[in-house]
């Protein structure tokens, strides 16, 4: 599975070639002159339609249309953007990195470097080209990048970086972004590389065919394309002349070609957005870089995960591969799903037989392979097979009103499938405290097992519903720092009344003796 990737040019500065310092009050830091046209073609692509709209409402010959769309629209943010470029500074001072912008409106952003997250970097092909990179610099709790500079000199962002490493380890005392206390330029151990034959099978178990698809009927159904194209008119009239074998054959070839052509958009999608991927450790930091066409960088300090989650569909299971979720305490999520890499899907897919070894390289204080899985309360199993009886039944006699035999068919059936649901699903759910926190398994058809460390817990609660009081049970939920997404959170439901309070005291009194880690 391992191969050698590409190498990405912004990452590979010579050992021998000493990295200066970043820029100060002195001297302060200005973007890239190239950042101008990275900044107006982002507008550009907006003004399209209001482009096209002047374009042909304007009179005159078509040079008048053309200057009337350059003055109205490209002009002005090509102004702005150049106004930007001028005014826009950084520099290091002390223990905060200073973002200036602005003439007569000044903006300042003072980022401490002890709360920086990561800086992350993205190179699309132009980027390559003339040897800059798009920075976001990541701060703990943030929900959006603390800043970004659009664009950098490839010589500046590895003089930021390696000065903020210095300011972090002068700060906290304690390793930075990517290296401990030493000078030298960080050394890189190769952790895990995906080579072709993964990337298909992930585009295989991502599927993003069909999300790509079901996008663009929306789009044609919103827009009253089907109905111009009158495709049920057009099967008719090729029907009417057409023998019965051969169209049969026609449909067959359709009922076989959609699905292959959605299995090679979600190949290609995924070898596009992840090829070359590459996660490397560089001392308490791990580093992962991939993209075809867009080449994007993420760094996430070790001693920021809060939460880690192997993840298993049913098509994870056909070939034997997981997929490794982490969640630190920087808040972006958003931003992180749009670029595919760093938080959301850390692994997005691995071996099953190397989850060990994976998972000992991201957060070496937990043996997953030695964790003491505890079950549910006894009644657990009857109060969720109850549920789902319910469930059936609710969607049985609504199914019933439109359709007799539909309902009568559909009642027994959904009786049987979620009635084993709910028996698999809680025989499978468990729990488990270690040492340094708590673990949660769960799920059917997509199985996870989530931990999560008592240094990054914030808050403890019971929480009981009148039927949990009735059968002396609980629900026991665990945020992580940075609260307030659902995926950063544990949550044990169906505990004996019990063991979710001795749980409650035990993870509260841990969680108020340690110090809370960002």
């Amino acid at each position: 599975m391992e191969s050698e990737a590409p190498t990405d040019p912004i990452e590979s500065t010579p050992p021998e070639a000493p990295i200066p310092d970043a820029p100060t009050d002195d001297a302060p830091g200005r973007l890239h002159i190239s950042s101008v046209v990275f900044r107006v073609v982002p507008h550009a692509r907006a003004m399209i339609i209001p482009a096209l709209a002047v374009l042909f409402a304007s009179s005159g010959s078509g040079w008048q249309r053309w200057q009337a769309w350059l003055l109205l629209l490209i002009v002005p943010s090509a102004v702005y953007e150049v106004f930007q470029y001028l005014t826009f500074r950084y520099r290091l001072r002390g223990s905060e990195l200073l973002v200036t912008s602005g003439l007569i409106f000044k903006r300042a952003r003072h980022i401490e470097v002890d709360r920086i997250h990561s800086v992350d970097q993205k190179q699309g092909p132009l980027h390559r080209a003339l040897g800059v990179a798009e920075v976001r610099i990541e701060t703990a709790g943030g929900k959006e990048p603390e800043a970004v500079l659009r664009v950098l000199a490839r010589g500046d962002v590895e003089s930021l970086r390696a000065s903020l490493r210095r300011a972090q380890s002068r700060a906290t005392g304690e390793p930075g972004l990517e290296v401990g206390h030493t000078e030298e330029a960080p050394t890189e151990r190769e952790i895990l590389t995906l080579d072709l034959p993964e990337l298909i099978k992930l585009g295989l178990v991502s599927m993003r065919g069909a999300a790509i698809a079901a996008v663009l009927v929306g789009l044609m159904w919103e827009f009253g394309i089907f109905e111009r194209i009158d495709i049920r008119g057009r099967i008719q009239a090729v029907s009417d002349v057409t023998p019965t074998w051969q169209m049969a054959i026609i449909a067959a070839l359709v009922i076989v070609s959609v699905p292959l052509l959605l299995i090679v958009v979600s190949i290609v999608w995924t070898v596009v957005r992840l090829y070359a991927f590459r996660l490397v450790e560089t001392s308490e930091s791990l580093r992962l870089t991939c993209g075809l066409l867009t080449r994007l960088t993420a760094t996430v300090p070790r001693r920021r995960i809060q939460l880690v989650s192997v993840i298993q569909t049913p098509i994870h299971r056909y070939f034997d591969r997981v997929s490794v979720r982490i969640e630190t305490a920087s808040g972006s999520a958003e931003a992180e799903q749009k670029k595919i890499i760093g938080q959301r899907w850390f692994v997005p897919i691995l071996p099953t037989a190397r989850v060990p070894e994976i998972l000992d390289e991201l957060v070496p204080r937990v043996r997953f392979e030695e964790l003491d899985w505890k079950p549910l309360a006894p009644g657990a199993m009857r109060r969720a097979i109850k549920l789902d009886i319910v469930y059936a039944l609710s969607i049985g006699l609504l199914i019933l009103l439109f359709s007799r035999t539909a309902g009568f068919i559909a009642i027994p059936t959904l009786l049987a499938l979620l009635t084993l649901h709910g028996w698999l699903d809680i025989k499978r759910t468990a729990w488990a405290v270690f040492d340094g926190g708590i673990a949660h398994r769960r799920g059917v058809l997509t199985r996870s097992t989530t931990v999560t460390f008592f240094d990054k817990v914030q808050t403890v609660s019971v929480e009981e519903s009148p039927f949990d009081r009735n059968k002396g049970m609980a629900t026991l939920d665990v945020d992580t720092a940075g609260a307030g997404a659902a995926g950063r959170r544990i949550r044990i439901k169906y505990l004996e009344r019990a063991t979710a309070d001795r749980l409650y005291r035990a993870l509260s009194g841990r969680a108020a003796d340690t110090e809370l880690r960002w």
